[in-house]
């Protein structure tokens, strides 16, 4: 990144956060205020923090060369200490390597956040602004990183030439110590999206004050209750979907056994059937066995079908459809124009409500996305096709997926109710 370059990506700051520090451009020099004293950042200033050694990988924002590693990560379920964390040196004399978490250099800062398609991320973002010791003299990054909030970096050091590959190797490596030993664990980010969401409008209650709340009309499945409640308290996304699938699950052998004696019925109470023709007889005997598992009594819930017969039963198309438009307006599209990365989910277009086919649309996209999260060994066939779900890599993506759980998750919880 050039001195011009960067000058452009100041834009992207708040304005109000301008406003606070007085920041301004005049004559390629940036003015700015800290700790109430006027300073100066000059393209000589720029320069000296730019290493024209270093790679910057814009597909996993690393900063590396044959001596150095650095890449942003990102603390998950945990608020330990950033001081502590920045005290901790770990030498490996045998191999000549040194592991640190620090802050984030400048140039790593500027060239990830470049590297965000939608800069408006930031210019939208909550900032902070502290008042820094008077005897330490803030920098213009120093700034930028207390602002934006910018994680820490892992940065490895190695007195011998190392490739990328190998620094990552050793980077999972010491991450995992980390984890093991302390109980802290930190995911290298490669998408600062992932860390600096964009603002929109989601529903996350449905009244605004206690005041509204009535008193409970209608009692419901205590352990469809549960896996809601645990669902909608974790921060996981992983965990979120498989609660709101137990929910749709709870139904399946019910539905399914429904399902079929609906068939069985209405094909013997046709007035085409006679008991007296060998074909319609086993026409009747087909529609049970499809249902049965190994010729024996016992049912083979086909899961994906009943999956879809549990949407029909409780699940009104346009209603869900409503619900999604109010939770995140930008849902409906997303799910009609993307399939789910990782699992190959099916699209979903909600254009014609009347079409049933729709349900066996969305069943396919929920189902294929719980096959990729628990059948991610790998051995298995669906490791492949590529289909498995891989921890933090994929957890936006599952995230998305979320909203259309747990609207369904709701409503069939409200439909299987009973009036107290």
């Amino acid at each position: 990144m050039n001195w011009n370059c960067f000058l452009d990506l100041l834009k992207v700051f708040p304005e109000r956060l301008k406003r606070h520090i007085d920041m301004e451009i005049k004559n390629s020099v940036i003015y700015y205020k800290a700790n109430e004293t006027k300073k100066e950042f000059k393209l000589v200033d720029f320069e000296q923090r730019i290493n024209n050694q270093l790679i910057f990988d814009n597909k996993e924002n690393i900063l590396y060369s044959d001596f150095y590693y650095e890449c942003i990560v990102e603390e998950k379920g945990s608020n330990f200490s950033r001081r502590r964390l920045e005290e901790l040196k770990i030498e490996d004399t045998e191999n000549k390597i040194n592991y640190s978490f620090q802050k984030p250099s400048f140039q790593i800062m500027i060239e990830s956040i470049n590297n965000v398609e939608n800069k408006s991320r930031f210019a939208t973002r909550p900032w902070v602004m502290r008042r820094y010791d008077e005897d330490k003299e803030p920098s213009f990054e120093d700034i930028i990183r207390t602002t934006l909030r910018f994680p820490l970096t892992l940065c490895i050091t190695s007195e011998e030439k190392m490739t990328i590959k190998e620094y990552k190797e050793y980077a999972n490596a010491f991450l995992f110590n980390i984890a093991y030993n302390m109980s802290l664990v930190f995911q290298p980010q490669t998408n600062l999206e992932d860390i600096y969401p964009l603002f929109i409008r989601r529903r996350t209650k449905r009244i605004n004050s206690q005041h509204y709340i009535e008193p409970p009309k209608r009692k419901y499945i205590i352990d469809l209750t549960n896996q809601y409640h645990m669902g909608l308290s974790s921060n996981d996304p992983f965990i979120e979907f498989i609660c709101y699938y137990h929910i749709i699950e709870h139904f399946y052998e019910s539905v399914y056994k429904e399902d079929m004696i609906n068939k069985v019925q209405a094909e013997i109470s046709s007035p085409r059937f006679s008991v007296r023709r060998t074909k319609d007889i086993a026409k009747v005997i087909e529609i049970v066995q499809k249902k049965l598992k190994n010729n024996n009594a016992e049912y083979e819930v086909n899961e994906q079908e009943a999956l879809a017969l549990t949407l029909k039963k409780f699940v009104p198309i346009e209603e869900l459809r409503d619900d999604l438009m109010d939770y995140d307006d930008t849902l409906v599209a997303y799910y009609r124009e993307n399939q789910v990365c990782f699992s190959k989910g099916d699209e979903i277009i909600f254009n014609n409500l009347a079409d049933e086919k729709i349900y066996s649309k969305i069943a396919a996209r929920i189902y294929k996305t719980r096959n990729s999260l628990v059948h991610s060994k790998s051995n298995d066939w669906r490791t492949k096709e590529k289909t498995a779900y891989r921890p933090f890599k994929d957890e936006k993506a599952l995230s998305k997926e979320i909203p259309l759980m747990r609207i369904i998750a709701e409503t069939i919880i409200v439909a299987s109710s009973e009036l107290l």
